[in-house]
C-alpha cells in the first residue's frame, strides 16, 4: 500500500507545475466509450467533455495546454469535430500486486474516476455497475496496469451494490502532454524478467518512444529511490548504487537490461526510469525478485565442430544429450572468454551483444548444423556454444575457426523447397518460400509488431554467387484491403532491414535478420510438416499447387496455400482496419481433393522481428469461415467471411 500511495503522490506532485504553452501532436484516436478515446501506439487515453465523435481509428490533431485534468486542450478529428479534452491519462506499470482503496465516481459504462488519486479505472465492457463511492480493488500481479484489455485485477463494490464486483482491465493516471518538446515523455510498460539466476537477472521493458533506460538494484527492503536518483545512479545521500546501468531503448521494441554481480539466495528490488533526448522522464517502474541457489549443468554438450570453412562463412555442428535449444556466438580469438550465461544470451564477456550469434533447436543425440556468416577473410575466431531448456542448461564448449584469405572454389548452390518453413523452437511465427525459374526466392514472414498485432514482411531473395546464399531487403506494406473490405491499393513498400537465407539442404536453412533497430538475429528454420508425415506424401490429383495465390485485380494482398496428406495450411496476407499489415491462418482437412472449408484464426502478442521469443496467443479463434473451390491446380474461387467471393489464381513470379 505504501508503494502505491508513494507513486500516486509523486504523480500528483507532477501535475501541479506544468507549463502553459500548448503542444500539438498528430495522433490516431479510437473511441472506447462515451468521452473516452485511446491514442494508437501508446498507453495514453483521453477524457473529453460532451464529445459525440464516434471515431474508429481516426486521424486527429491533439493540442494540449495544461495537465490539471479540467480544460487541458482540444482534439480535432478528421471529420471536422472538435472536442474539449478534460485530461490525458497514462497506463502505469509501477503498481505492485495487492489490495487497495479508491473513491470512485461513475463516468460511463466500464469507466470510473478517482479524483483524489487522479486516476481512471477501466473495467470489462460487460460491467453494469453504476456505483459511486468508496470501494476497493485488487491487482493480480506486479507489472503493467494495462494489458491490451486482458484481466489485471478486480473492482470490489460494497455488498449492497450490483454487481458485487467487475473485472479490472486498466488503471490510468493523469499525465501531462503540454511539454514544449515535439513528443510526450516516454511511457514504460511490459516490465518482466527472464533467466533469473544465482548471480544475475535479465529484465525486459518497452518504451513507447526512443529513450535511455536507467536502472538500479537495491537490497530487498531498502527504501525506494526517486526517479531522479535512479537516472543519476545515486541514493538520497549522494552515494552511487553498487549495481546500476543504462541502455538505449528503441520506440516500441523490447529492451533487455542485464544485471550482474548479485549474491545467490538474496532478495533485491529493481527500479527503471526512461529519459528522452529532451530530458523528459517516464513513469518509474520496479519489481522485486530473489536470486536462486547456484545451479549445476544437467545437459551434456556432446560436440561442437566447424567445417566447410570459406573466407566469409562456415558450417557449425552442435549436438547434446537432451532436446534443447542451442545458442552460439563467434568472437575474435583475442576476446575474453564469455560465461555460459553470456553465450546463452549471445553476449561477450562484457555483456555486449555479438553481431555474430544465433540459435536453434536440437534433438537429443542428433548433430545439427548452423551456418556462420559475416566472417572476415584470413581471421581467427573462437566459436562458443551452450544449450538450454526452460529449466536446464549445459556447460560450454568452443572451437577455433580460421578463415582463408580467399576462396578457390565456387560454393554449392542449394535450392530450397517451395512451401511453409518454421523454427520448431519458435512456434507461432513462420515463413513461406517460393522459388522461380530464375533462381530467385520470394520470401514472406508472419510475425508480430511491438503492440502485439500480427504483421507480415516480404522480400525478393536474390542468389549470391560468391556465398551460395539468398539475400534481399525486408519490406512491408500498409493501408491495403481488409478481410471483408472493398479493395484499396496498399502503400509501400517500406524497408524494415535485410534478410538472408543460408541453405543447409533443400529442407533446412539458417535465417538471418539485420536492421539498424535491433541486434542481428539468426535462427535455424526447416520445412513445416502440416501433418506428421505430410512432407513424405506426394501431391494428389486435383490438389492446388503449393505457393502464392492472388486476384490480379486486387494487388497488395495474397494467399499462400500448401496441401500435405489431404490437409491444407492457408495464410491470408491482408491489412487491419488501421491499415497495418495483418495475417490470418486456417488449417483443416480438405473436404475433397479440390475443395477446402475452415475457420480463419488470428494470433497476437508473439515474437517481434528483432525481439526475444514470446509465445503468441489466439486473439480470435474464429474470424469467420473461408471456403476455397479449386477449378484446376492453378485457379479457383475463394469465399471469405460475409460471403465475399474472390477469384484467385497462382501467382507467376
Amino acid at each position: 500500500m505504501q508503494r502505491l500511495r508513494g507513486l500516486l503522490f509523486t504523480l500528483m506532485l507532477l501535475c501541479t507545475g506544468w507549463t502553459a504553452a500548448a503542444s500539438t501532436y498528430s495522433v490516431t484516436a479510437t473511441r472506447i466509450a462515451a468521452n473516452f478515446y485511446q491514442l494508437a501506439n501508446s498507453n495514453i487515453m483521453l477524457k473529453t467533455k460532451f464529445c459525440f465523435e464516434f471515431a474508429r481509428s481516426s486521424a486527429a490533431v491533439l493540442s494540449m495546454n495544461s495537465g490539471l485534468g479540467f480544460s487541458d486542450g482540444q482534439i480535432l478529428f478528421q471529420s471536422g469535430t472538435t472536442c474539449e479534452v478534460a485530461g490525458a491519462y497514462t497506463a502505469s506499470s509501477s503498481v505492485t500486486a495487492g489490495s487497495y482503496s479508491a473513491l470512485l465516481s461513475y463516468e460511463t459504462q466500464s469507466f470510473f474516476s478517482d479524483s483524489l488519486q487522479r486516476a481512471i479505472f477501466q473495467t470489462d465492457p460487460l460491467c453494469l455497475a453504476l456505483y459511486t463511492g468508496r470501494t476497493s480493488f485488487t491487482l493480480d500481479a506486479t507489472g503493467a496496469t494495462y494489458q491490451y484489455g486482458s484481466k489485471i485485477g478486480t473492482l470490489l463494490f460494497p455488498s449492497y451494490s450490483y454487481p458485487p464486483s467487475c473485472t479490472l482491465v486498466g488503471v490510468y493516471f493523469l499525465t501531462d502532454l503540454s511539454y514544449s518538446a515535439t513528443a510526450p515523455a516516454p511511457v514504460l510498460s511490459k516490465l518482466d524478467t527472464s533467466l533469473l539466476g544465482a548471480y544475475g537477472i535479465f529484465v525486459t521493458a518497452v518504451s513507447d518512444t526512443a529513450a535511455t533506460g536507467y536502472w538500479v538494484v537495491v537490497p530487498g527492503g531498502s527504501a525506494q529511490p526517486s526517479k531522479t536518483q535512479v537516472v543519476s545512479g545515486i541514493d538520497a545521500s549522494g552515494k552511487a548504487f553498487a549495481v546500476r546501468g543504462s541502455a538505449k531503448m528503441t520506440a516500441g521494441a523490447t529492451t533487455q537490461f542485464v544485471v550482474t554481480d548479485l549474491t545467490p539466495n538474496t532478495p533485491y528490488s529493481f527500479y527503471l526510469v526512461a529519459q528522452n533526448a529532451a530530458g523528459q522522464t517516464s513513469n518509474g517502474v520496479g519489481l522485486d525478485f530473489k536470486t536462486s541457489a547456484p545451479l549445476t549443468p544437467t545437459i551434456k554438450l556432446q560436440k561442437i565442430k566447424v567445417d566447410a570453412v570459406r573466407s566469409s562463412n562456415a558450417v557449425l555442428t552442435i549436438s547434446a544429450d537432451k532436446d534443447s535449444e542451442a545458442h552460439w556466438l563467434v568472437l575474435p580469438a583475442s576476446a575474453a572468454i564469455p560465461s555460459v550465461m553470456q553465450v546463452l544470451q549471445g553476449a561477450d564477456a562484457a555483456w555486449t551483444p555479438s553481431p555474430l550469434r544465433g540459435y536453434g533447436p536440437l534433438k537429443a543425440n542428433t548433430p545439427t548444423n548452423y551456418v556462420l556468416s559475416g566472417l572476415q577473410p584470413g581471421t581467427t575466431y573462437n566459436v562458443f556454444a551452450a544449450t538450454s531448456t526452460a529449466n536446464e542448461f549445459s556447460d560450454g564448449l568452443y572451437a577455433v575457426l580460421t578463415t582463408p584469405g580467399s576462396d578457390t572454389a565456387a560454393p554449392t548452390r542449394i535450392k530450397p523447397e517451395t512451401g511453409w518453413w518454421w523454427s520448431p523452437s519458435e512456434g507461432g511465427r513462420g515463413y513461406s518460400l517460393e522459388s522461380n525459374a530464375d533462381g530467385k526466392l520470394y520470401f514472406a514472414g508472419f510475425m508480430y509488431d511491438s503492440a502485439g498485432s500480427p504483421v507480415w514482411y516480404v522480400s525478393w531473395l536474390l542468389p549470391d554467387p560468391a556465398t551460395g546464399f539468398y539475400t534481399g531487403d525486408l519490406q512491408y506494406y500498409q493501408g491495403g484491403q481488409t478481410l471483408q473490405g472493398s479493395w484499396r491499393a496498399p502503400i509501400g513498400p517500406s524497408n524494415a532491414g535485410k534478410v538472408t537465407l543460408m541453405p543447409l539442404s533443400d529442407r533446412k536453412a539458417t535465417l538471418k535478420f539485420e536492421s539498424s533497430n535491433f541486434v542481428t538475429q539468426t535462427t535455424n528454420i526447416e520445412r513445416f510438416p502440416i501433418v506428421s508425415d505430410g512432407l513424405a506424401q506426394p501431391p494428389v490429383a486435383g490438389n492446388p499447387q503449393t505457393g502464392w495465390w492472388w486476384n490480379p485485380n486486387e494487388g497488395g494482398r495474397g494467399y499462400f496455400i500448401e496441401v500435405q496428406g489431404g490437409t491444407a495450411f492457408i495464410a491470408a496476407y491482408l491489412y487491419d482496419e488501421g491499415g497495418k499489415p495483418n495475417w490470418y491462418i486456417t488449417q483443416n482437412a480438405l473436404v475433397a481433393a479440390n475443395a477446402y472449408q475452415g475457420a480463419l484464426s488470428l494470433y497476437g502478442k508473439g515474437q517481434t522481428l528483432g525481439g526475444l521469443y514470446a509465445s503468441p496467443v489466439v486473439t480470435n479463434a474464429n474470424a469467420g469461415a473461408v471456403i476455397v473451390q479449386f477449378s484446376s491446380a492453378t485457379s479457383g474461387q475463394l469465399i471469405l467471411p460475409g460471403g465475399i467471393t474472390v477469384p484467385i489464381q497462382r501467382y507467376a513470379f
